[in-house]
């Protein structure tokens, strides 16, 4: 049984029965765990219900284990004010720098789990897969080295529905017991989200399933939804991207910055409408996380590169789209935000309907939408976390944001 089974089963028992339970749960139109988890006890006895809904997640995505669900000492409230969420007293640019944090970390423990090695978070351009076996035992590793899993031999490869799979959710984000399995190959958005879930994060405020694993094109329709997660973030010659944003071309591919350098875009040279010529991909200085079917020999899969690298052609729209903004506003002081920009259209199989095709920028709401992460109590664990080390976490967070203030 899943989230929506079970919050429909329990709505229709408990107003049969007149419970004023019942009544609040039709308060809401989506499964609300904070709820359940506190009145989970009552629940059950209430209707005879068992607790192990299954784990079941290619066919249900979303499933998992209600006892896992606050059964930790943690207590069944919201998140504490010492907590990382905490935004009170702070500026929104505290408030983003402070988000950009949050997703590094869970990008950090999602991709150091992958690999069990932390070295491909921060050796750039090489094949993670080798790195992480000649660095397995190294200090350099950044791991506690006798709760990892030897993960030398394994795959990693890209995959998806019809790059080495005929299952449709090939590459999507699964749940293996009660734990998101990072040992799994991915797909581009079955990757990233893999991050936002370590991170706690959501797509849309009332996103129910834990593993949610939307392809490019209904990233996009989630950008555009009105509970959105999502927003443009202002550019100008002071700030532009941070790591954690989401270049995203539906029914394409989705990449995450990973780190930023001192000028990014190259925007901070700009003084007038000639000066937004000279941007150029060659100059970009950020680096980029995917997973990529991109040809590049046995660099299938996931890794991060320096996108002036990258061959991948969402980065290469990114300058076309700069330069436009760097025109109508960025040489005139002013700030402004990349719009979403129609790149073509594509047909589905096998009926041939035309779908159009959009490049789009997003920078994740974190606190300042409180419906937007996940208390810690719901949160689950990433199959292999123990073997990070938190040097690890640090020297990826030092290097992400060593230029931001």
């Amino acid at each position: 049984m899943n989230y929506a089974e079970l919050r429909e089963k329990i709505f229709k028992t408990l107003i049969k029965r007149g419970s004023i339970l019942g009544e609040k749960m039709k308060e809401v139109n989506f499964v609300d765990f904070n709820f359940i988890s506190r009145n989970i006890s009552y629940l059950v006895v209430l209707m005879g219900l068992s607790t192990g809904c299954g784990s079941n997640h290619e066919t249900g995505a979303g499933q998992t284990n209600l006892n896992s669900i606050g059964s930790s000492s943690t207590t069944n409230e919201s998140p504490t004010p010492a907590d990382e969420y905490d935004i009170r007293g702070k500026s929104r640019q505290q408030v983003e720098l402070m988000t950009s944090k949050i997703i590094l970390k869970g990008m950090t423990k999602f991709t150091a789990s992958h690999f069990q090695s932390c070295v491909p978070l921060f050796k750039f351009n090489e094949d993670p897969v080798e790195l992480m076996k000649d660095y397995w035992d190294d200090e350099e590793s950044l791991t506690n080295i006798n709760r990892c899993v030897d993960r030398r031999e394994a795959n990693f490869n890209y995959i998806s529905f019809g790059k080495g799979s005929l299952n449709p959710d090939a590459g999507r984000l699964k749940i293996i017991g009660s734990s998101f399995d990072a040992f799994q190959r991915f797909n581009c958005s079955g990757f990233v989200a893999g991050i936002f879930a370590s991170s706690g994060l959501k797509y849309y405020e009332n996103q129910t399933k834990l593993n949610y694993s939307p392809r490019t094109e209904n990233i996009y329709k989630d950008f555009k939804k009105d509970k959105t997660c999502f927003f443009k973030p202002k550019f100008s010659r002071e700030k532009s991207i941070l790591p954690g944003d989401v270049i995203n071309t539906s029914r394409g591919h989705v990449v995450m910055i990973h780190s930023v350098g001192k000028d990014p875009l190259g925007l901070k040279a700009i003084r007038e409408k000639s000066d937004c010529e000279k941007i150029h991909k060659k100059d970009f200085d950020f680096k980029i996380i995917h997973s990529t079917s991109e040809d590049k020999g046995d660099l299938s899969g996931v890794r991060v590169e320096h996108a002036k690298n990258a061959s991948v052609n969402l980065i290469k729209k990114l300058e076309k789209y700069t330069k436009e903004l760097c025109v109508k506003k960025i040489a005139k002081g002013k700030k402004g935000t990349l719009k979403d920009e129609h790149i073509g259209d594509d047909y589905s199989f096998p009926l041939r309907i035309k779908i159009p095709k959009y490049w789009s920028l997003r920078r994740h709401y974190g606190p300042l939408k409180k419906n937007c992460y996940y208390p810690h109590h719901l949160r689950l664990k990433v199959r292999g976390e123990d073997c990070v080390s938190e040097s690890c976490y640090e020297k990826i967070k030092n290097n992400g944001m060593r230029y931001l203030k």
